[in-house]
């Protein structure tokens, strides 16, 4: 993002490039803690299915 004096104002503009690159790494961490999470979820599933005696 760039900012540049107007008068009394600052008017801003997004750096695209910069822009695409957050996105892509937001969007890296995101997979990597929906993969994390569903792990989680197998775990407890797991664990629940253990407890009540076997699959349903």
């Amino acid at each position: 993002m760039h900012a540049t004096p107007t008068g009394r104002e600052r008017r801003y503009e997004v750096d695209e490039a910069q822009l695409a690159r957050a996105v892509r790494q937001l969007n890296e961490v995101g997979k990597t803690w929906d993969a994390r999470l569903n792990r989680i979820k197998r775990i407890a599933e797991q664990i629940q299915s253990q407890n009540r005696g076997g699959p349903r």
